[in-house]
């Protein structure tokens, strides 16, 4: 497309939309995974709790020990608890759907938006005007996005323009949630085995 400048309402609309769409694909892909790796890290603490409540059952010859691994085991329920009610409180599952469907709906009206633009001698002002107010509604029906969505969607537009400090900044924002996810479990993992061991 030209610059922004130069650009007919119509053709604005079309890279505005475009960004958009990508941007709520995006956000939809990324919730998605947010549940997945909420649900895995919810499985391994409560697999650690299990595993530290049978270390006590079965009396593994543990000694001074055996205190500790008590409190690490009534600790980590407790964890397992407020993780579980914090990730629920979320609903990943339900938001990625629904942004999903937003993108999808985005992207049917894209594609009219595109056979417009082919030919731009064809579209009138009218045209136009339903179709920024069918955009404006499809959004008002649902959720926004987050900011490092609508960087994923402005560097799939413009490829060109996306910079170094634009691609660490979008993969810092979309990855720093699931290294939170994985670590915390990781962690209580490490830390039950080091003094199991110790």
């Amino acid at each position: 497309m030209a610059n922004s400048e130069e650009q007919k309402p119509i053709e604005r609309l079309h890279d505005n939309l475009y960004i958009v769409t990508k941007a709520y694909f995006n956000a939809g892909k990324r919730l998605q995974s947010l549940k997945v790796c909420s649900e895995i890290s919810l499985a391994t603490l409560s697999f650690l709790v299990i595993l530290l409540s049978l270390c006590n059952a079965y009396d593994l010859n543990l000694g001074s020990k055996s205190q500790l691994i008590d409190f690490i085991s009534v600790v980590s329920a407790i964890f397992v608890l407020v993780y579980s009610i914090l990730v629920s409180s979320r609903n990943y599952g339900v938001r990625s759907e629904r942004m999903h469907r937003c993108g999808l709906e985005l992207n049917k009206l894209l594609r009219q938006i595109r056979l417009i633009v082919s030919v731009p001698e064809n579209h009138t002002d009218k045209q136009y005007s339903e179709l920024d107010k069918a955009y404006s509604d499809i959004l008002d029906r649902y959720d926004n996005y987050e900011d490092v969505d609508y960087l994923h969607g402005k560097m799939k537009k413009w490829p060109e323009k996306a910079n170094w400090k634009n691609i660490l900044q979008y993969h810092y924002c979309s990855r720093k949630v699931f290294v939170i996810y994985f670590i915390g479990p990781l962690v209580a993992i490490v830390f039950f085995l080091v003094s199991l061991f110790k």
